[in-house]
């Protein structure tokens, strides 16, 4: 098996208010090699977007490590994180406040360039970017265009050809699609997977939607407060859940027919966010309040996260 790009090592990251600690991530971890994608998915709170930022350095941690080639990121220079940044790029969630919106597309997508000094002159620099916005299904003469012309989904191809801009081997894309509309959804999704097809990138994909990361990842892992309860092949995951709360996460997806809709929907398992879900990690599975098939042990101790014959992780006492 090929070594990891990015590995995460029991990866903690708390947060502080006065005399309260907040354990956003709690002992994760995960590997991503060259060329695959991992999904990051679980609802609002899970912790998951934290999980990414720590991993890639763009958030710091509280314990554990964040490998980049066996290399703590944590533990870098500033020389050494320098050039990580060239190795390891982001897309964010929201494409209206990811950019200034004084900058046109020329200078947007440039930013990685002129970090790094990529380009001799000007005029190499122009046929960079145009490369780029071609690239991504822009065209040139988008490059010299405000901001303020372009549609979301036209903003994130923006974003997507400034993390290319540098020739990364890694991108951290965090909930890069959840803002636009499905059928835009549909068109970044198949854009991210050719250029990882023509380019062997590595994602880090965050998301709320375990149907999105079935159709990108390769391997999934499922998150619930700041814990890892769920991890494996997507397609093994997707089609025999085995935790409850991947269970109730698949099932949450609305289906199109309404009579089928609403007979599931007597079956569904309701989700409430984390923090209001019952005990923190530590002092037992964060979703012992709503699962109907709770152990007096689920309450007293987070399950730990065990090993199945088909290569799959599961932390829950009912299938340990």
């Amino acid at each position: 098996m090929a070594a990891a790009l990015l590995e995460a090592r029991d990866l903690c990251k708390y947060f502080y208010e006065k005399k309260n600690v907040f354990p956003a991530v709690e002992r994760v971890s995960f590997a991503i090699r060259e060329g695959e994608t991992l999904g990051l998915v679980g609802e609002s709170g899970s912790g998951k977007t934290t999980c990414g930022r720590v991993s890639v350095g763009l958030y710091k941690k509280t314990a554990g490590a964040s490998l980049y080639q066996g290399r703590d990121i944590h533990r870098m220079s500033k020389k050494q994180y320098f050039d990580f940044t060239k190795e390891a790029q982001s897309i964010f969630q929201d494409p209206y406040a990811a950019f200034d919106p004084r900058q046109k597309a020329l200078d947007i997508v440039a930013e990685g360039i002129d970090i790094h000094r990529l380009a001799k002159n000007g005029g190499v620099r122009r046929r960079m970017v145009v490369e780029l916005l071609e690239k991504v299904g822009l065209r040139e003469e988008h490059a010299s265009q405000p901001l303020t012309v372009f549609s979301g989904g036209q903003r994130q191809r923006l974003g997507i050809a400034r993390a290319l801009a540098v020739n990364p081997r890694l991108i951290f894309c965090d909930e890069c699609v959840s803002a636009l509309d499905v059928s835009i959804q549909a068109q970044i999704i198949n854009l991210l997977l050719d250029l990882q097809a023509s380019r062997r990138l590595s994602y880090l994909f965050v998301s709320h939607d375990l149907t999105l990361v079935r159709q990108i990842s390769h391997r999934v892992a499922v998150m619930r407060a700041g814990r890892i309860i769920e991890t494996g092949e997507t397609e093994k995951v997707c089609a025999a859940p085995r935790h409850p709360y991947t269970q109730a996460l698949l099932a949450a997806k609305p289906i199109a027919d309404p009579e089928l809709e609403a007979i599931r929907g007597r079956e569904k398992l309701f989700l409430t966010p984390p923090e209001k879900s019952g005990p923190v990690p530590g002092g037992g599975c964060s979703f012992y309040a709503q699962c109907p098939s709770a152990l007096p042990a689920c309450g007293k101790a987070p399950p730990p996260l065990l090993e199945w014959e088909d290569g799959r992780q599961v932390a829950c006492y009912q299938v340990s």
